[in-house]
């Protein structure tokens, strides 16, 4: 992949690129899995394959995943994650600058408690508690 012109700046818990998340590489139907959501609708047919994906889009929809695995970029590899809280995630394409209000980058107690329980009540091991993180894009 060579060079990122992408950037990403979170707030959340930083990971080692080797490490295994309980989602592995699908954290929506984990998540969907977890709060015991359940798609009654048959994919066999046309019609049924829309209508699943309709009822799980108006369901992300309604209970959004307060957490995102931010990967973050290493010349041509993953470099690792980020597990950030949702509503902290700001990109940065390709192209000019964007402008960041402070006041945006601002985290409570409780966003740090947040993620530290969240990690405990899935069982995802961590050696640090939740910081600010900046990266470069790697997708």
């Amino acid at each position: 992949m060579g060079n990122s012109p992408s950037a990403q700046i979170c707030f959340g818990i930083a990971f080692a690129g080797d490490f295994n998340f309980p989602w592995g590489c699908g954290l929506d139907d984990w998540w969907r899995d977890q709060c015991g959501f359940y798609n009654p609708h048959d994919t066999a047919t046309h019609e049924g394959r829309v209508q699943f994906y309709r009822a799980n889009n108006q369901w992300n929809m309604a209970n959004p995943c307060p957490v995102e695995v931010i990967t973050c970029c290493d010349g041509d590899y993953p470099g690792g994650y980020v597990l950030a809280l949702s509503d902290t995630v700001v990109r940065s394409w390709e192209g000019g600058p964007d402008r960041i209000a402070p006041a945006a980058m601002l985290a409570s107690d409780e966003d740090r408690t947040f993620l530290m329980e969240f990690c405990k009540a899935y069982e995802i091991e961590t050696n640090e508690g939740p910081g600010w993180y900046l990266s470069s894009y790697y997708g």
